[in-house]
Parts: C-alpha cells; sequence; structure tokens
C-alpha cells in the first residue's frame, strides 16, 4: 500500500463549491491504485484499495442493485445548486416547509437515467420520529439480502485499513444491535445510479466513522474529486474507497452505467429503540 500527503488545503475554496459539477481544474492528481491519502497535517482521509471485492459478491449485489427505481427528492444541493423547492401539500396545495427537488427536474434526470434510494435503517428526524427500515427495504427485503456478501466484504476492509474509525463506528452500531447491517459496522447503504453528484457533503453519516464506496457496472468518468485538497479517486468495480464524507465531494461526467454504493454509519442510530 502506498502512502500520499497532499500538499493542498483550501476549505474555503472548496465551500464556494457547494452546489457545482466536478471538473478537471478542480483537481491535480488522480488516485486510481492502492493508496492511503493523507491530509497536510498527517490525518487520513481516505484509502482506496484496488480491485479486491469477490466476482460473487459483485453480481449478486448488481443484480438487485441494478433495480434500483427510488428519485434523489431530498438530495437537492447533490443535483445542483438552487434545485431546492419547498414542497406542494397534496392535501390543499398549499406550500411546506419542508424542500426539495421540484418534479420537473426530477422528471429530467429520471430521463436520463438517474436513480437514488437508500437501503437498511434510518434514524429518527423532526418529520419521522421513529427509527424505522427504509422504504425499499421494506418493499424489497430481497435486495437487502442480495448485498449482504458485499456488505460483509467492504466490512473487513474497513476494520483492516481504517482500524480507529472502524473501532469508533462499531461501538455506536453496537448500541443500535437491531438496525446494524448484515452484522457489520454500517446501518445503512445509499444508492445512486448514474448520478453525477454536485459538490456536497453527506448529512447524518456518524462523524466519527468513514463512509465506504463501491462501484458496480460499465462506464466511464464519475471521478469523485475532494476540492478542498485538489485530489481525485477513480473508484473502479471491485474497488472500496474509505473516506471522509463530511468533506466536499463531488463526480465528474459519467458514461455508461455506473451503480454507487455507499455503507455507512447514521449519526443519530444509537438513540433509536428496538
Amino acid at each position: 500500500m502506498k502512502l500520499l500527503q497532499l500538499n493542498h488545503d483550501d476549505a474555503a475554496g472548496a465551500q464556494l463549491l457547494k452546489g457545482t459539477y466536478a471538473n478537471e481544474s478542480h483537481y491535480d492528481q488522480v488516485v486510481d491504485d492502492d493508496m492511503v491519502v493523507l491530509t497536510p497535517d498527517g490525518d487520513v482521509v481516505a484509502v482506496l484499495v484496488e480491485g479486491v471485492l469477490s466476482p460473487r459478491a459483485r453480481r449478486r449485489a448488481y443484480k438487485y442493485l441494478s433495480t434500483i427505481e427510488g428519485m434523489p427528492s431530498n438530495r437537492a444541493t447533490a443535483v445542483y445548486r438552487g434545485s431546492s423547492l419547498p414542497r406542494i401539500r397534496k392535501r390543499d396545495g398549499s406550500l411546506s416547509r419542508t424542500r426539495q427537488v421540484p418534479l420537473s427536474v426530477l422528471d429530467m434526470l429520471k430521463a436520463k437515467g438517474v436513480r437514488g434510494d437508500v437501503l437498511g435503517s434510518l434514524d429518527a428526524t423532526p418529520r419521522t420520529p421513529r427509527c424505522r427500515l427504509s422504504s425499499w427495504s421494506l418493499k424489497n427485503p430481497q435486495v437487502l439480502r442480495g448485498v449482504r456478501q458485499l456488505a460483509q466484504e467492504v466490512d473487513e476492509l474497513f476494520k483492516v485499513w481504517v482500524m480507529d474509525r472502524y473501532i469508533a463506528q462499531l461501538a455506536v452500531v453496537w448500541q443500535a444491535r437491531d438496525w446494524q447491517l448484515h452484522g457489520t459496522a454500517f446501518t445503512t447503504i445509499t444508492v445512486n445510479k448514474n448520478f453525477r453528484t454536485a459538490y456536497h457533503t453527506d448529512k447524518g453519516d456518524l462523524r466519527e466513522g468513514f463512509s465506504c464506496l463501491t462501484t458496480l457496472g460499465r462506464f466511464k468518468g464519475g471521478l469523485l474529486v475532494l476540492p478542498r485538497y485538489r485530489v481525485a479517486f477513480n473508484v473502479k468495480p471491485g474497488s472500496v474507497l474509505m473516506m471522509d464524507a463530511h468533506e466536499f465531494h463531488g463526480n465528474t461526467q459519467i458514461t455508461g452505467e455506473r451503480i454507487t454504493a455507499v455503507l455507512y454509519c447514521r449519526e443519530r442510530i444509537n438513540r433509536c429503540k428496538s
């Protein structure tokens, strides 16, 4: 495993790019092989392990995750800057305080083959004060079962390569065993298909932990860029990127079919009752 210490750090500049698309002017180097990546201060910001997931786990996960039909209606910043409008209440047509991506934008994304949904557990929110399984998990439990081997293989890599983050995350998951994903340090998987996300940070993820991302399908592009450090990652199918998803990140243009699975722990999951 190689070590790369970055020499650029511009948090304010990354903040200014919020809600815009990544392009090649935002990075100086591309990581596409085994690499531990450090910030200029020496902290681990990401680890890429190339080509490690078994063909069986990948085939099975693809079989189920490729059936995704949901849309990223509550991810306005990741869709693009300004893609957030008040929700219209069905009962009377009035405007809600809750904001979402307008239907016209979602229809445009859907026509391009974009999909986005969540598997596994969701913690409580002001609108939904109880922890629960996601709608996709409840309606299609075979999909949740179908990612078991993938989740467990990613979990083993996480434990080996970023042990301190893994231990912190597993400690939180153990406080909410009923919401644990297949015996791993994860509770939840966000799945995207052909979704070129604009620069955003992942909200609701455990700050002490790491998010673990892998890809499926056949595609070109889709580099994941961290503009703060001017570095990009080429996460090829079978590879796993473990990273701090609280840093601004986004994707370059995608061609072909790219399915991403991001495994993580929900921030408030340990407050959930059985």
